[in-house]
């Protein structure tokens, strides 16, 4: 028996989601297959997977965004700064820019390395724990940007 080529995973990939019922969760559940395959989602595959879904790839791309296990390029980490209306009222902004430029974080939310992917959400449902923050799903709250920098760091050299 010969092993599949990843195109020929990708072509089965598509043909059993093409049957699919059209919903959230089945999409969510193609893409992890995808990544599985891929290592990330790429935007041409992620544009060539909303063609077969006929839908917009912006759909998918918002999938990416807010789904902790799924990528856009092959980063080693995830950071995730709530931006609500209550982490925003403690000091949220203060604590994204803090990062960004300790992170170095360029205008497409990657450090320069592409291993670090800083992004925001607009509420993470715990607003009076915030600033709220994420590493990799990782909880932590009550951040200031010293406290913030700390956390980054000391989780970023435990997780080499």
């Amino acid at each position: 028996m010969t092993a599949k080529s990843k195109e020929e995973i990708k072509k089965e990939i598509y043909q059993y989601y093409q049957s699919q019922p059209r919903i959230q969760e089945m999409y969510t559940a193609m893409l992890t297959e995808l990544q599985e395959t891929f290592e990330a989602l790429s935007p041409e595959l992620l544009s060539e997977a909303a063609e077969v879904l006929e839908i917009k790839t912006s759909v998918l791309v918002c999938l990416v965004k807010f789904s902790a296990h799924l990528k856009l390029v092959d980063y080693k980490h995830k950071l995730v700064v709530c931006t609500g209306e209550g982490c925003g009222r403690r000091g949220n902004l203060s604590v994204l820019q803090a990062l960004k430029k300790e992170l170095r974080i360029g205008k497409d939310g990657f450090s320069q390395d592409k291993q670090i992917y800083l992004t925001t959400q607009n509420c993470m449902k715990r607003c009076k724990e915030g600033p709220n923050l994420t590493i990799d799903g990782e909880a932590f709250s009550h951040m200031t940007v010293e406290k913030a920098l700390d956390v980054v760091k000391s989780y970023l050299s435990r997780h080499v």
